[in-house]
């Protein structure tokens, strides 16, 4: 869930609802990030081990490999190097390698041939195919590997490996191959000097376009191309789009063209029959107090894990351990990341009409409000406005409003009084105090309001530690 799904580690301890669907298969989670971190990294180590000793095995039966590179670069613009070594009837990924600044084709061959030795594995002797997109620098860096023409290209000798992957060899034993766009490209090329070879480019193309997918259901009706985002259907010929997965379309075309009706499958993922054993559940200091009733619904649980924990609408619908621990509680999560998106944003509007009620209902009891502001900024510099409204005794969120460019403190005044009124609150009547830190376009905005202003403690306190213990000296003779 952390290396395939990308949840950081901080997520499993601050996350109530994954904890408990976890807990609910059995799954006994640490309460320190640092703790979860040890753990995923000893299991890194053991992985690494276990793939050391399955390529040495290979190695010994005489097993010759390809590569598939790619440059992949994170949310946080941090490049990676992403290197997956391929076997006759096996995949390893070998993992993500950091890069920085210019990466030139000499340091990407010494990149690979460095990661490589990790796993035992010698560039120059053990690898015979390279696959890399067509970009200048995986060019310079191939035909520096080997000497490539069209010509020595032999289609008759090619063998087929993956349902996306084709590799040829050349004239001097080694093998290179681009992304399919560049190898069909090459083929034409190579057939208008070879028309002899057109069965083998027929079954090349055949293959790089629509193959068969599944023998059940809707696809005994149609095949699916390599990228797994269009369909052909095999009576008509006509290409269809099943973009994530999605077979709605196929099934219309099934029932609206051919007469067929198809019934759609429900897809479950599958949960282990075997229960664990029930412990004697421990008693919390939390145990003794009052506690605020939760809402267990799907919808509830989908909204909190993308709001409050930060979790994207794909990764419920990509990830298969996630999608076992909320089966296992009784959640029935959709198929389609539109879908789950639609059901949060309901339930987000429904949400809010219950807080607008609650607002209200102070409001009709003569009960003022105060409230609290603070600018946040995303890992993406996105930066947003949070308002918090407080009663005597209740605290609600009013969520966050998007903000951008020069945010003077009369926009900020006009942001808020916007954002009030939507919940049907008077930023002038209703509010009689507002808290905000202390930087200068907040202390302004405490002079163009009506309401009363209160400089946040904690944050005056932290100024003044950092003025006092870590502000740079003076110079003698400064003033």
């Amino acid at each position: 869930m952390i290396a395939l799904d990308g949840l950081p580690f901080s997520v499993f301890v601050t996350s109530k609802d994954l904890r408990k669907c976890l807990n609910a298969l059995g799954h006994e989670i640490p309460l320190s990030a640092e703790t979860i971190k040890i753990k995923v990294c000893r299991y890194a180590d053991t992985f690494r081990e276990k793939v050391v000793r399955e390529l040495q095995m290979e190695k010994e039966k005489g097993q010759l490999f390809s590569l598939t590179l790619d440059e992949w670069t994170s949310i946080r613009s941090k490049r990676y190097l992403n290197i997956d070594i391929h076997s006759r009837t096996k995949v390893w990924n070998l993992g993500l390698t950091r890069i920085s600044g210019v990466f030139s084709s000499e340091q990407c061959k010494y990149v690979i041939g460095a990661k490589l030795l990790e796993f035992g594995i010698d560039f120059e002797t053990d690898i015979v195919c390279v696959t890399t997109d067509g970009c200048a620098m995986m060019l310079r860096r191939c035909l520096n590997f080997t000497d490539f023409h069209c010509a020595s290209l032999d289609f008759r000798s090619c063998v087929v490996l993956d349902s996306s992957l084709y590799f040829f060899p050349l004239k001097y034993g080694n093998y290179l191959v681009f992304d399919c766009a560049r190898v069909v490209s090459i083929c034409v090329v190579f057939l208008e000097r070879n028309p002899d070879v057109k069965r083998a480019y027929h079954f090349l193309i055949v293959m790089a376009k629509f193959i068969p997918f599944k023998s059940e259901g809707i696809w005994c009706y149609y095949l699916r191309n390599g990228s797994g985002q269009n369909a052909q259907c095999i009576p008509c010929k006509r290409i269809l789009k099943c973009v994530g997965g999605s077979t709605k379309g196929l099934h219309v075309h099934q029932k609206a063209v051919h007469g067929i009706k198809t019934s759609k499958r429900k897809v479950k993922d599958e949960v282990d029959t075997q229960t664990p054993a029930k412990k004697t559940p421990k008693i919390s200091i939390l145990d003794h107090f009052s506690s605020v009733s939760i809402d267990r619904s799907t919808d509830a649980v989908l909204a909190r894990m993308i709001a409050l924990d930060g979790l994207p609408f794909s990764v419920f619908v990509t990830s298969k351990d996630l999608r076992k621990c909320l089966n296992a509680l009784g959640h029935e999560i959709p198929l389609s990341a539109e879908t789950i998106k639609i059901k949060v944003c309901r339930y987000a509007d429904t949400f809010r009409e219950k807080v607008v009620r609650e607002l209200q209902m102070e409001k009709e009891k003569g009960q003022l409000f105060s409230l609290t502001l603070d600018e946040w900024t995303s890992i993406r510099s996105k930066r947003y406005l949070n308002i918090d409204i407080h009663s005597r005794t209740k605290v609600w969120n009013l969520g966050l409003t998007r903000i951008s460019g020069v945010f003077s403190s009369e926009q900020c005044k006009y942001v808020i009084g916007a954002k009030l009124l939507e919940f049907g609150i008077d930023f002038e009547t209703d509010i009689v105090c507002v808290t905000t830190d202390g930087c200068a376009m907040m202390v302004k905005l405490g002079h163009i309001i009506g309401p009363l202003q209160q400089l946040c403690y904690a944050h005056g306190l932290h100024l003044a530690v950092m003025d006092v213990l870590y502000a740079k000296k003076k110079r003698e003779g400064c003033s």
